[in-house]
C-alpha cells in the first residue's frame, strides 16, 4: 500500500527472478477492469442459457443419450451375435461341414465385424460422456452464472468461477 492505496505488483518480479519489471497496477483500477469484464462474461453467458432454455436443448439432449444408448445396444448385440456365429463355425469345422480354409475366412470375417462394433462402442461412449457432462454440468453452472447477473461487488465465488488469470502488461494493459 501507498498512502493508503492498494497496489499489486508483478509477481515474477516480487518474488526476484528478474524476468520481468517492477511494473504494478493500483487496486482500484484492476478491480474496475476485471468487474468489467466479469460483467461482460455473465452477459455473454445468460444469452447462451437463455438460447439453451429457448431451444429445448435439455430434451434434446436426453433424446441424443437414448439414441446413443440404443446405438451401443445394437452393436452388443451384433458382437453377441458374431461370437455365437463363431462358435457355430467352429463347430461346424470340427464336424467336417467347413474346411479349415473356409473357417478361417468365416472367422476373419466374423472378428473383423466384432473388431469394428467393439470400436464403434468405445467412440459412442465418448460422445456420450460429453453429451452426459454437458447436461450434468454445463446447464447447472449456467445457471450458477445466471445467478451472478445483478452483483453489486465482486467475490470469492463470482471471481472462482469466471476468473481463471489475469495478465498485467507494463502499459497497464490487462487480460482477464
Amino acid at each position: 500500500q501507498s498512502k493508503g492505496y492498494g497496489y499489486y505488483r508483478c509477481s515474477e518480479f516480487v518474488r526476484k527472478e528478474r524476468r520481468c519489471t517492477p511494473h504494478c497496477s493500483s487496486e482500484k483500477k484492476l478491480v474496475k477492469a476485471v468487474t468489467l469484464a466479469v460483467r461482460r462474461q455473465i452477459e455473454l453467458l445468460v444469452r447462451v442459457l437463455r438460447e439453451v432454455e429457448e431451444n429445448n436443448v435439455m430434451p434434446q439432449r436426453k433424446k441424443q443419450v437414448a439414441e446413443i444408448d440404443a446405438s451401443i445396444a445394437d452393436d452388443l448385440k451384433a458382437i453377441a451375435d458374431g461370437r455365437k456365429k463363431q462358435a457355430l463355425a467352429f463347430q461346424h469345422m470340427t464336424a467336417g461341414l467347413l474346411s479349415a480354409e473356409e473357417y478361417v475366412g468365416r472367422e476373419r470375417k466374423l472378428q473383423d465385424a466384432i473388431d469394428a462394433a467393439e470400436k464403434e462402442i468405445e467412440t459412442l461412449q465418448v460422445k456420450r460422456q460429453k453429451v452426459v457432462d454437458e447436461i450434468a454440468y454445463l446447464i447447472p453452472w449456467l445457471q450458477t452464472v445466471k445467478n451472478f447477473r445483478h452483483f453489486k461487488t465482486l467475490d470469492r465465488t463470482i471471481l472462482t468461477t469466471l476468473v481463471h488469470y489475469i495478465d498485467v502488461y507494463e502499459d497497464g494493459a490487462m487480460v482477464v
